[in-house]
């Protein structure tokens, strides 16, 4: 359909001019102004705009995405900041989705060098911030925007005028919102008129029905297609008009919630003739079919009006989407299955070669019949072409090349054959007990590792440990000693300075790149030492890749110590030290 549409554009040919005799009209080239695309659902319409684009067709649609474009993002976070210049996540949002583009890497390095109360972008709003709070929101909204300098970039942006219409309705919410009583606001847990309520009041409102669509952004000479649901295209008309969709099911969508009045004679009563009918959405199908069955004369009414309304808004020419392949168990259902099943069934509509079947009677028609590939897309010609933007480089392809992952495992990056494992074991002093916890096997191991951590180098925190990792007292006494006993044997060791949980990470060069935790590093008297602490079941030969692969990261910081490697067995209280090959 977008290739017919396009070939349509191409061959610039007449329609009627509107004010025009109707005995003797005048004709004038088509545009794409001239041509309405009419679905049935919002989601359908997108699909047709996308596929209109690829055309290089100009398109006109009423998209959500309002509340999330980058002019309405940019606004709402400005507003944020200026009444409240703590806010450091909307600080963050404007610098790098708004007018300056920040890269994050940089922001986030501004927010943790505490360069953010210095940053030359956000210091218009900080001047503004001492007398935000008490300005009325209508007054505060335009000074926010140009302090913000998004009035000029909005202006800037490849759909401008769509930018500003998206900052006009702001304007308009902003306008509603103060204009609002106060009860109405309330009733929906709304208090006050500030700009973070106004904020709120907005984000609440995101899963209103078409609260999130783009406005219109103009009647202007270069607009495009224009594509609306059947719905929306009630009362208005086109030169050309297509109608696609028409095998969409007839039926209640579950979930559907409807209200419906049974009499109108007298209005001050109309509420107590109200009916709310309630359509669920079950799990078992049997019993959800029967309540959308419930429904269904309903439904087929809704059908006959929808078609109706899509199929009278053309002036010179309909063109219909016709989906033969929904018409193979034609009449199997009880009632019409889908629209053009309907139009089958009701009105006698059947296309043919050169002509339309209606009611028994054929009318002169032109038949294109798609084939199962879809049609490619037009190469644009000069007044299709984008407008010129800045750029450096040489436009080439990217070559093709073989993919490398972009994380590894430790163990997998260790290319030397690895040594035979060697291991002395060294017991601790203490007696052997087991540790309770009930939780995880990852759980219980990272409960371990903290508190290990703790009474290493923390013993004074001992009294917060029970709470932090579900350990009793009699357990923390078990792990207490065997702190004590490690502590113990690394001093005699030789190694005066111990550190936990430190972050290694090395890239390779594929550009992949490993992070771990060294659970344990011990220094001195030259030499360093890699220790894990290991919970359960296990074996040295099973870890030794990974341990092997953080000793080779240190080794190259420092040639000449090449770490030794070991596991704390905390189960066990024993520890397990590789031998390297050296004479013990």
């Amino acid at each position: 359909m977008a290739a017919r549409i396009a070939d349509i554009l191409a061959e610039a040919g007449p329609v009627v001019k509107r004010e025009s005799d109707p005995k003797a009209p005048t004709f004038r080239p088509v545009e794409p102004r001239d041509i309405a695309i009419l679905a049935p659902t919002h989601s359908m319409a997108a699909r047709y705009a996308t596929a209109l684009k690829r055309q290089g067709v100009p398109v006109r649609i009423s998209a959500t995405g309002w509340l999330d474009s980058p002019a309405v993002m940019a606004a709402r976070n400005a507003l944020a900041f200026a009444v409240d210049p703590t806010d450091r996540h909307a600080a963050l949002a404007l610098l790098t989705l708004g007018p300056s583009s920040m890269p994050l890497q940089q922001a986030m390095s501004l927010l943790a060098d505490g360069g953010l109360e210095t940053c030359a972008e956000l210091a218009g709003l900080r001047a503004l911030a001492e007398t935000a709070p008490a300005m009325p929101l209508e007054t505060l909204l335009p000074q926010v925007l140009r302090a913000a300098g998004i009035l000029d970039w909005a202006a800037r942006m490849p759909e401008a005028a769509q930018a500003h219409a998206d900052l006009m309705r702001l304007y308009a919410e902003v306008s509603e919102f103060v204009s609002a009583h106060r009860d109405f606001k309330a009733a929906a847990g709304f208090h006050g008129a500030s700009a973070q309520v106004f904020l709120g009041w907005l984000e609440a409102r995101r899963e209103e029905r078409d609260f999130d669509r783009h406005p219109d952004p103009g009647q202007s000479a270069g607009q495009g297609v224009e594509i609306v649901t059947w719905h929306a295209s009630k009362g208005r008309e086109w030169p050309i008009t297509v109608v696609v969709g028409l095998d969409k099911k007839i039926g209640e969508k579950p979930g559907t919630l409807r209200a419906e009045f049974t009499d109108f004679s007298d209005l001050s009563a109309i509420l107590e003739r109200a009916i709310l009918i309630w359509t669920p959405d079950l799990p078992i199908k049997e019993k959800k079919e029967t309540f959308i069955a419930d429904r269904r004369a309903a439904s087929e009414a809704d059908a006959r009006r929808l078609l109706y309304v899509a199929l009278t808004r053309g002036r010179d020419r309909l063109i219909l989407e016709w989906p033969d392949f929904a018409l193979k168990k034609l009449g199997e259902s009880e009632g019409p299955a889908n629209h053009a099943e309907m139009l089958v069934l009701e009105a006698g509509m059947q296309p043919e070669a050169g002509s339309l079947k209606v009611g028994g009677a054929s009318f002169p028609a032109r038949a294109l019949m798609c084939s199962a590939e879809a049609p490619g897309v037009l190469g644009a010609s000069g007044l299709q072409e984008a407008s010129e933007r800045l750029a450096f480089g040489e436009l080439r392809s990217m070559l093709e090349t073989q993919q490398t992952a972009w994380r590894v495992r430790p163990s997998s990056i260790v290319q030397d054959p690895l040594p035979e494992v060697q291991t002395r074991i060294v017991q601790l002093d203490v007696p052997p007990q087991a540790v309770s916890l009930v939780a995880t096997a990852s759980e219980r191991g990272t409960a371990l590792h903290r508190a290990i951590r703790v009474l290493l180098l923390r013993p004074d925190l001992r009294p917060r440990l029970s709470a932090a990792t579900g350990f009793d007292e009699a357990t923390l006494d078990v792990l207490q000693a065997q702190a004590d006993a490690l502590k113990q044997w690394l001093t005699a060791e030789g190694y005066t300075q111990i550190e936990c949980e430190v972050p290694i990470q090395r890239r390779e060069a594929s550009g992949a790149e490993f992070n771990g935790i060294i659970d344990l590093l011990a220094t001195g008297g030259g030499k360093r030492l890699i220790l894990d602490h290991k919970s359960g079941a296990g074996s040295f030969a099973g870890y030794f890749a990974q341990l092997d692969a953080y000793r080779g990261v240190l080794a190259d910081q420092v040639a000449a110590i090449k770490p030794d490697v070991a596991i704390h067995w905390i189960d066990r209280a024993e520890l397990e030290v590789f031998v390297d090959g050296k004479a013990e």
